[in-house]
């Protein structure tokens, strides 16, 4: 991970960029950085701020199925929460990413033992950490 942490990149693909708050920080080591969201009006706010070289609009895993680019680096903070099941997103992501490429995401672990993800009272997808490891397992992340 520590590799990661100071690497530099060629293609950049930052999923739910919404207002570029990945991208900014990410910027100075993309050599070409994608962003993906579904709201054309936070596409607008990133297209104002300049960090990416190529904006997509779009459902993610619609987006993924019709995109034909490779990444280094695949971002998804603050994204998975609004997923429940991500089979299909790692099974597409594993087609996108590079082979010795990265994927870097967040998500809400569950309070309690749970085996598959669960949607809070707060309307986020809370997926346990075994669903997590199984699903990287099963798509060939490590």
């Amino acid at each position: 991970m520590s590799d990661a942490c100071h690497a530099r990149f060629a293609q950049v693909l930052d999923l739910g960029c919404g207002t570029s708050l990945c991208g900014l920080h990410i910027r100075s080591r993309a050599e070409v950085l994608w962003g993906l969201d579904l709201s054309e009006a936070m596409l607008d706010k990133a297209r104002a701020l300049g960090a990416y070289d190529q904006l997509i609009e779009g459902e993610v895993v619609e987006a993924l199925r019709s995109e034909t680019a490779l990444f280094d680096l695949v971002l998804a903070a603050d994204i998975f929460i609004y997923v429940g099941h991500l089979g299909d997103v790692f099974a597409l992501l594993a087609q996108r990413i590079r082979a010795g490429g990265w994927l870097a995401f967040t998500v809400e672990e569950p309070v309690g033992a749970w085996d598959e993800p669960q949607l809070l009272p707060s309307l986020r997808y809370a997926h346990p950490s075994n669903y997590i490891q199984a699903l990287a397992m099963q798509h060939g992340f490590r």
